[in-house]
């Protein structure tokens, strides 16, 4: 299989368009990459066949979408616990 980027949807590259084992880096968006099989059989005999896909182009950003509902308030934690007494003053 091999590729070959064009501007084209409709009229197939030749055979002598610089057509790629790799898809090309060149294709960018607003490209159409064509691609070609080739089938052999063990008679000799070959099919060739083309397929053109498309890259479209960056559209217009959207609108914002709605707010979402608010969170659930979180529950208060629990009292840590009391602390030991302090010790006795010496009398006086």
């Amino acid at each position: 299989m091999v590729y070959v980027v064009s501007d084209s949807s409709t009229v197939r590259p030749g055979d002598d368009a610089d057509w790629k084992a790799d898809i090309p880096t060149t294709f960018t968006n607003g490209d159409y990459l064509w691609t070609r099989t080739t089938v052999v059989y063990s008679d000799g005999k070959k099919t060739v066949a083309y397929g053109v896909s498309y890259l479209g182009k960056d559209g217009k950003d959207g609108i914002d979408g709605k707010d979402g509902a608010d969170g659930k308030d979180g529950t208060n934690g629990k009292d840590g616990a009391d602390g030991k007494d302090g010790a006795s003053a010496p009398p006086v």
